[in-house]
């Protein structure tokens, strides 16, 4: 049961992490610009046994240093990044929203089915386990 419930969280917490970026930046689809204001530090993407790919960046502000930075996070199956620089942007619709360039337009489908895919496996081993869990109660 515990295994259950790890796997309960796990699922919950991957998918409060993910899920809103992606969603913003499909509703921001088209409006983003490199932001000149804004710097990327500590970026770094680091790619798992070939086939998922980890990025994160702090996003600090030049005008505004005492600004706490924002930290951004995604990832990606099947793709590794190929070198880019990580460029901040801002949408042009809504300046609050700050994500990186490439994650927000280039790679912004990588990421949905990348999402999809996991969260649906995730709920698929999730949903097994109580169900194996159900059965050995009741057998």
């Amino acid at each position: 049961m515990a295994d259950c419930a790890a796997g309960l969280r796990c699922h919950a917490l991957w998918t409060r992490r993910y899920g809103p970026d992606i969603l913003r930046d499909h509703r921001l689809s088209g409006t983003w610009q490199p932001a000149y204001d804004l710097r990327v530090t500590e970026g770094k993407c680091e790619r798992t046994n070939f086939v998922i790919t980890f990025c994160s960046s702090k996003i600090i502000s030049v005008a505004r240093p005492d600004q706490a930075p924002v930290t951004h996070k995604f990832m990606m199956l099947f793709s590794g990044g190929g070198g880019e620089v990580l460029v901040p942007a801002r949408s042009t619709t809504d300046r609050t929203a700050v994500s990186i360039l490439y994650a927000a337009e280039a790679k912004l489908w990588n990421r949905t089915i990348s999402f999809v895919s996991v969260a649906g496996l995730m709920a698929l081993f999730t949903f097994g386990s109580l169900l194996l869990f159900w059965r050995s109660l009741n057998s």
